[in-house]
């Protein structure tokens, strides 16, 4: 047995240099992604890291950090409120997980399946001591049961304080019951569409007609619910941030929206860290965040990634030309006449 343990112990933690060059290539690697910001749920110890080459000006995307439940406290000590940071380093909040996944079948359900991982009354008391200071929370809910008990949670937190704004993330199955709570609470619904196709399976197999409300973005939209769209890394984002096209096979599900695309992408997640007011639009006196494909990543007007210039007939890294206009996981498909060709797409990216 103790063998057997080993084989899954966790690997051992660098030293602080060691984890902050761990940290640089990484974030190097996310702007040639095309990135331009990322939501962080890690330890304090991540936070930390940051703050140095912020300092020297090299972290080249902004990073918007939400400290784990359980270090909470920490965020609380600092007396770092929601929104502290600037245009590279910003603090949000606190992510706590109510529940699992579909895949596994451990979203919790109203048909009573599922596991409740923060069980009542721990949401209330989570979001009441985030708001004592004035932390917004990013509560995990995949399961129309785990959903209404976070949207519970938040009503009984209100009045709510200057500033806050809490997200539902995943918010995979919704009881229509449930969509005032939304308007209520003025929650967000973090979505990650490339989740949509994996999950179609899963979904429909133990529940039955339950299902016919996941993935039902057009009808939060409809309600008036934000929508912040994003890739939940290791999904590639560049090529399935949001791709929500069922498996083969399969028809949409009623009330998915394949078209919410970049426009929840963008503004959404701009409005899910409060940062609206200067970035995810293209407006005069807004950031200049956005991705040249095939091109560059600019971030606050500064060039943080760029690609050298393809040979003449090729694509980058030696394959066939492949249209500019063309998506990655579409170069295959074919592509429209030169007179309707658009020149290289350039799109603001607050991907999440």
């Amino acid at each position: 047995m103790r063998g057997a343990l080993e084989l899954f112990a966790a690997p051992p933690r660098a030293d602080r240099a060691g984890y902050q060059a761990q940290l640089a290539a990484v974030l190097d690697e996310l702007a040639a992604l095309g990135l331009c910001c990322v939501h962080t749920m890690d330890p304090p110890e991540t936070l930390f890291a940051l703050q140095r080459p912020r300092e020297a000006g090299r972290l080249p995307l902004l990073v918007v950090v939400n400290l784990p439940a359980a270090t909470l406290d920490a965020g609380r000590q600092a007396a770092h409120r929601s929104g502290w940071g600037d245009g590279r380093l910003r603090v949000w909040g606190g992510k706590a997980f109510l529940d699992g996944s579909l895949g596994s079948q451990t979203a919790e359900r109203l048909d009573g399946s599922g596991v409740a991982r923060l069980p009542d009354p721990e949401p209330s008391e989570l979001i009441a001591s985030a708001a004592a200071a004035e932390l917004n929370v990013c509560l995990h809910a995949i399961g129309d049961r785990a959903v209404r008990r976070a949207l519970v949670a938040l009503e009984a937190g209100r009045p709510p304080w200057p500033g806050q704004r809490p997200r539902i993330e995943h918010v995979q199955c919704v009881d229509p019951e449930d969509l005032p709570r939304f308007r209520r609470t003025a929650a967000t619904a973090s979505r990650q569409p490339s989740h949509a196709p994996g999950d179609r399976l899963a979904a429909d197999r133990p529940s039955g007609p339950r299902t016919r409300h996941s993935h039902a973005w057009r009808v939060l939209r409809r309600a008036g619910v934000p929508l912040a769209l994003g890739s939940d890394t290791p999904s590639p984002p560049r090529t399935r941030s949001w791709s929500s096209t069922p498996p083969p096979g399969l028809a949409p599900r009623a009330g998915s929206d394949p078209d919410a695309g970049p426009g929840g992408v963008h503004p959404g997640g701009a409005v899910r860290g409060r940062m609206e007011w200067g970035c995810g639009r293209p407006a005069p006196r807004c950031r200049c965040d956005l991705t040249v494909v095939h091109g560059a990543t600019v971030v606050g007007g500064r060039v943080v990634h760029s690609l050298p210039a393809p040979p003449q007939g090729s694509a980058p890294g030696g394959g066939p030309a492949v249209p500019p206009f063309v998506r990655p996981d579409l170069r295959g498909a074919t592509a429209p006449p030169p007179s309707t060709a658009r020149p290289a797409a350039a799109t603001p990216s607050t991907l999440a």
